[in-house]
């Protein structure tokens, strides 16, 4: 907001004050010195408003005639010249008008140039992504990724994982299938993870795909997270394997995966139909694949690293 300058405070205050205020309008300090002896004056010649204003005159011409730029000053034709104020009304309703039109022409200019300039989208959540390798450093990741559920988890297995997570995980589902949430587990029921089914199903739905996963398997928790399991070999071995786990929270890497496993899941039969259909065709025992750690004599000898 414009401050009308009161010209009639007396004093080397009251002067301060007016320069100041004079220098609130947007004016250099000489600029504020010349203007206020011209209110107070009227009008003047530049030498008698270069000694009252202790301007150099040097100076004088050159900061008259910004003033005069700037709607606070007009010449009156004389010999020599003179100049006179212009009233702080006038000239703050030519500076409102001035303003008016400065911004309805920057207006025009950001309407033009956003109408010639293509946005581009703001990119999403990349969320994280890590890299696991060796056996039990990608179990660890996938036991961990099951205990942390908290609504859903979805396994689309390959069969010897199945095997292998009857005896690595079987406790943590069951935890999970008692606190509520949802697992689902689809994967190739064969005769060598036939028992570990019979563990998984006392507790959780577990289905039958004819597609194998081939060494591969998928882990989808609360549709947060995604773990993506190579295992190799697939074999039964739960401590060595050159194995590979890529983990990520992106949300479309995410929800790709997701519908992949949800896909399988629809696509299979659960695990009881077809248990039920083979009954009697000679079955493997399930005693050792229900076994949480599989006695001293049973473990294979550890592999040479």
């Amino acid at each position: 907001m414009i401050q009308v300058i009161e010209t009639n405070a007396g004093g080397p205050q009251g002067h301060a004050d007016r320069l100041g205020l004079a220098i609130s309008l947007g004016l250099s300090p000489y600029e504020a010195r010349a203007y206020l002896v011209l209110l107070e004056r009227g009008e003047s010649k530049a030498s008698q408003i270069a000694t009252s204003s202790r301007i150099p005159r040097g100076r004088i011409y050159e900061v008259l005639e910004s003033l005069h730029a700037k709607g606070l000053v007009s010449v009156v034709s004389a010999k020599p010249l003179l100049y006179r104020s212009v009233a702080l009304k006038t000239f703050i309703e030519r500076r409102r008008e001035e303003l008016r039109a400065a911004e309805d022409d920057l207006e025009r200019s950001a309407s033009s140039l956003m109408a010639q300039v293509t946005q581009r989208p703001t990119p999403g959540p990349t969320g994280e992504f890590l890299l696991f390798r060796k056996r039990q450093v990608v179990v660890r990741k996938f036991r961990e990724m099951i205990e942390g559920a908290r609504k859903e988890v979805m396994v689309s297995a390959s069969e010897m994982c199945v095997a292998r997570g009857s005896r690595l995980f079987i406790d943590a589902i069951r935890d999970r299938a008692k606190a509520g949430v949802a697992i689902r587990i689809s994967t190739r029921i064969t005769p060598q993870n036939r028992s570990a089914v019979e563990v998984y199903r006392r507790d959780v739905d577990v289905h039958h795909t004819d597609l194998g996963n081939r060494g591969t398997s998928i882990l989808v928790v609360d549709g947060s997270e995604v773990f993506i399991c190579h295992w190799n070999p697939d074999d039964e071995d739960l401590r060595f394997g050159d194995d590979v786990g890529l983990w990520s929270t992106n949300p479309g890497v995410v929800e790709s995966f997701h519908t992949i496993v949800a896909d399988a899941w629809d696509r299979s039969i659960p695990a009881d139909v077809l248990l039920s259909e083979t009954e009697g065709q000679g079955q493997p025992d399930a005693s050792g694949a229900s076994s949480p750690d599989p006695p001293a004599s049973e473990s294979k000898p550890e592999k040479a690293t």
